[in-house]
């Protein structure tokens, strides 16, 4: 019986490591664009204690570097929205980071104006 159970464990963790390894697609971000839209590459995933780990995108030399962000607040467990974005010019570029609020109709439910939605933004190079 123990080695069924060892067995089932193994084969648990064999199947658990054929799923596809999900990664961050890096956007490049025009010098010439105001504005690009990230909500198709922006993965939302659910903090850890407060804080979340991973791992940067490859920086020129190729070294990728694993970095934590702690939430503002210590006592929440908040959801985190990550994206990579790459510079491929030498100047320095400036954007604008927004969040919009959406309302689904019919649902009855008003946004929450006024309330903050993205706290920080945490930019880290890699």
């Amino acid at each position: 019986m123990r080695h069924l159970i060892a067995l089932a464990i193994f084969t648990a963790f064999a199947l658990f490591g054929l799923a596809p390894a999900k990664g961050f697609e890096v956007i490049s971000v025009p010098e010439d664009v105001n504005a690009v839209n990230l909500s198709d590459v922006m993965e939302v995933v659910p903090g850890q204690g407060g804080r979340i780990q991973l791992s940067t995108a490859p920086d020129a030399d190729g070294i990728i570097r694993r970095i934590e962000v702690v939430a503002g607040d210590p006592n929440t467990n908040p959801f985190f929205a990550l994206i990579a974005l790459r510079n491929d010019s030498d100047q320095q570029i400036q954007r604008l980071l927004v969040a919009p609020f959406f309302r689904l109709p019919g649902s009855g439910r008003m946004p929450a104006l006024g309330v903050t939605a993205a706290m920080r933004a945490a930019p880290r190079s890699g």
